[in-house]
């Protein structure tokens, strides 16, 4: 039963984060008419810059959430 809600949950991360990247590329799209692939790659860099704040293992829940609130923020700063 554990391993079944672990796919579950891992899942529709996975999910929410392939709809994230793929929102933001319609939208500008839609909007723009400009066809821009950065977004995969601002995603990425976030999720490297919080995999190397916390590592293979993660301490605890607050330190996942702040190590990526941090790569947002960095990766914001990149952006601009």
């Amino acid at each position: 039963m554990g391993q079944l809600a672990f796919a579950i949950f891992n899942g529709l991360a996975s999910g929410m984060a392939f709809f994230l990247v793929a929102a933001g590329v319609t939208l500008i799209f839609g909007i723009l008419k400009v066809l821009n692939f950065s977004h995969g790659a601002f995603f990425m860099l976030g999720a490297y810059i919080a995999f190397s704040l916390i590592g293979d293992s993660t301490p605890s829940i607050q330190m996942l959430i702040a190590a990526s609130i941090v790569g947002g923020v960095l990766v914001g700063v990149c952006g601009t």
